[in-house]
C-alpha cells in the first residue's frame, strides 16, 4: 500500500478487489469442522490486518481533512459569533419594548374609553334634568333609566412598530373567573339543556379526588363522583 497524507484518494483497484474478496470469503464461510474453523481464524487475521493497513494508509488524508474542516468552522465562528450574539440580544429587546408600548396604548385607550363613558353618563343626566325642568318628569325618568354606552374612542398612536419585522399571532386561553365558568356549566334552570361543550373546559382534580376517596372510602360525598376500591395483592400482615 502507498501512504497518502494530503488528499483522500479513491482506493487502488487491487485493494478494492482484495476488500471485496475478503468480504465474500468471510460471508460464505460456514464453520462445520476443524478445517473450516481454522480457515475462519486465519481469515479473521487477514481481515484485521487489512482493516488496520487501510486505515493507516488513509489516516493522513483523513486528519488533513479534519484539520481543514476545523479551520473553516473556526473562521466562520470568528465571523458570526459576535453578530449572532448581538442579534439574539436585539431579538429579545425589540419584542419587549413592542409589548410595553402596546400595553401602554391599551391602558391609554381604556382610560379614554372610561372618560368617554363618564361624559356620556353626565350628558344623559344633564338631558334628563333639562327634560324634567321642562315639565316632563316621566320622560326624564325614562332617560335616566335608559342604558348609555359611549361610542368607541380612538387615540393617536405614539409608537410605530418596525416594518422590517413581521409578527405572528400566538393565542392562549385565560380563565378570568372560574366561578363564572362553573355557573355557566351548572347553575342553569332545571328545564334548560346543559351545554355539554362547556364541560370540556373543566378538568377533574384527580389528585384531590383520590385523597378524598382514601379518607372517606364509601362515605365519600362529592356530587357526580364515587369512591372506587381496586384491591391489590399484598403480603399478609403488611396492611
Amino acid at each position: 500500500m502507498t501512504k497518502k497524507s494530503t488528499a483522500v484518494a479513491t482506493p487502488e483497484p487491487e485493494l478494492a478487489t482484495e476488500a471485496l474478496t475478503l468480504k465474500k470469503r468471510a460471508l460464505a464461510l460456514v464453520i462445520i469442522d476443524q478445517q473450516s474453523y481454522d480457515k475462519a481464524v486465519n481469515l479473521r487475521l487477514l481481515l484485521t490486518d487489512f482493516i488496520k493497513a487501510a486505515k493507516a494508509t488513509h489516516k493522513g488524508a483523513i486528519d488533513a481533512a479534519k484539520d481543514s474542516l476545523a479551520q473553516a468552522k473556526k473562521l466562520l465562528s470568528d465571523l458570526t459569533d459576535g453578530p449572532e450574539e448581538a442579534l439574539k440580544v436585539l431579538n429579545a429587546r425589540i419584542p419587549v419594548y413592542d409589548r410595553e408600548q402596546r400595553e401602554a396604548k391599551r391602558r391609554r385607550l381604556q382610560a379614554a374609553q372610561a372618560e368617554a363613558q363618564r361624559q356620556a353618563e353626565d350628558d344623559q343626566l344633564e338631558l334628563a334634568q333639562t327634560v324634567a325642568d321642562a315639565g316632563l318628569p316621566d320622560i326624564a325618568g325614562q332617560i335616566i333609566n335608559a342604558p348609555v354606552k359611549a361610542a368607541p374612542v380612538r387615540i393617536e398612536p405614539t409608537f410605530v412598530p418596525s416594518t422590517d419585522l413581521g409578527t405572528r399571532d400566538v393565542w392562549s386561553g385565560a380563565c378570568d373567573s372560574l366561578a363564572a365558568l362553573v355557573r355557566a356549566v351548572c347553575l342553569l334552570p332545571a328545564d334548560a339543556p346543559l351545554d355539554l361543550r362547556l364541560l370540556e373546559f373543566l378538568e377533574i382534580n384527580q389528585t384531590r379526588l383520590n385523597k378524598e376517596s382514601r379518607d372517606e372510602h364509601n362515605k365519600m360525598n362529592v356530587p357526580g363522583c364515587r369512591a372506587v376500591n381496586n384491591p391489590v395483592p399484598v403480603a399478609k400482615g403488611s396492611r
